[in-house]
C-alpha cells in the first residue's frame, strides 16, 4: 500500500517543511513556522517520504529544503510540555503504547534469565568485558537495523513510516516502540544476536548486556518522544534523526553514527 499524503501548500511555503521539530514557532531568515497540526502532519510525512523516494519527491530537493533548517528547539522538557498542551495525547493510544512497551520489556527480561543464572561462573573481568562487548554489538546492530527500516523495500518500512509521520500527533504513543511487542519477534532478535557468542565463555554477560541495552534504548526512545527526564543530548540526537532521516540512526549512544556516518 502506497503512502498518500495530501500536498498542503501552507506546509511547503517559506521552508515550513523544516519545522518538524519546532511546533511552538521558529523565526529565522529562512522560515516562520507557527504550530499548525495539519501543516505539521503534512510536512512530517512529506519530509520522510521525500528522503526515501516513496512520495514522488526528489531526494535532492528534500535535502535542499532540509538544509535550511534552524537549530533544533524542541529539545528542552519545558518545550515538549508546551507542545503537549496544544496537542493532547490520546489516552487510548497512550494505553496501547504502554502495553506494547511493557510487553517488549517483559519478553526481553525473560530472555536474559539464562544469562543471569550463569553470571556467577564468570570472573569480574570477564563479566565487564562481556558487558562492554555486548553494548558495542547491540549498538552496531541497532544502527544497521534502524537503517534497514528506512529501506523502502524493508518489511518494517511501513510501520516505521508510521512512527515518523505520527510524531507529535495525538496517536503518537502507539507507534513509538522500536522493537515491537511480538514475543516471537523479540525471541528471534535475541537468538540471532546471541548465537555467535554461545561458543565463547562470556556469553552470559553478553546476553545480559544485550538485554539491558535494548530495554534502555526502548525507554530512552519513549521519553525522547513522550516526555520524561533524559539527558538533553539524547533527545537532541534522536530528534535530529526525525528532522533529517539519513542521520542519527542510533537513538542515544551514537557509536554507529560516528563510525559509519549518514546514509544516502
Amino acid at each position: 500500500m502506497a503512502w498518500i499524503v495530501p500536498r498542503n501548500e501552507e506546509s511547503y511555503s517559506k521552508g515550513v517543511i523544516t519545522s518538524i521539530l519546532y511546533p511552538i514557532g521558529v523565526s529565522n531568515r529562512n522560515c516562520t513556522a507557527p504550530y499548525k497540526p495539519s501543516a505539521q502532519a503534512s510536512c512530517r510525512a512529506a519530509t520522510f517520504h521525500a528522503f526515501h523516494g516513496t512520495f514522488g519527491h526528489n531526494l535532492l530537493a528534500a535535502r535542499r529544503i532540509s538544509c535550511r533548517r534552524p537549530a533544533p528547539r524542541l529539545l528542552i522538557e519545558d518545550n515538549l510540555k508546551q507542545v503537549r498542551k496544544l496537542v493532547k495525547l490520546d489516552m487510548d493510544s497512550l494505553s496501547i503504547g504502554k502495553k506494547i512497551k511493557y510487553k517488549m520489556m517483559a519478553t526481553a527480561t525473560w530472555c536474559t534469565i539464562p544469562g543471569f543464572l550463569c553470571l556467577s561462573k564468570l570472573s569480574s573481568a570477564m563479566w565487564l568485558v562481556g558487558l562492554l562487548l555486548s553494548f558495542l554489538h547491540a549498538n552496531l546492530f541497532e544502527f544497521f537495523f534502524h537503517r534497514y527500516y528506512h529501506n523502502p523495500k524493508s518489511w518494517r518500512f511501513q510501520a516505521h513510516a508510521e512512527h515518523h509521520v505520527t510524531q507529535l500527533a495525538p496517536n503518537e504513543a502507539e507507534h513509538v516502540t522500536l522493537f515491537g511487542a511480538s514475543p516471537l519477534g523479540i525471541l528471534g532478535l535475541f537468538a540471532a544476536n546471541i548465537a555467535p557468542w554461545l561458543f565463547t565463555p562470556i556469553w552470559p554477560a553478553v546476553l545480559v548486556g544485550f538485554g539491558i541495552y535494548l530495554m534502555l534504548t526502548e525507554e530512552i526512545h519513549w521519553r525522547a518522544h513522550l516526555g520524561g527526564w533524559i539527558p538533553a543530548a539524547f533527545r537532541k540526537h534522536h530528534l535530529g534523526h526525525h528532522e533529517f532521516p539519513p542521520e542519527n540512526y542510533n537513538v542515544w549512544l551514537p557509536l554507529g553514527d560516528w563510525l559509519f556516518g549518514k546514509s544516502g
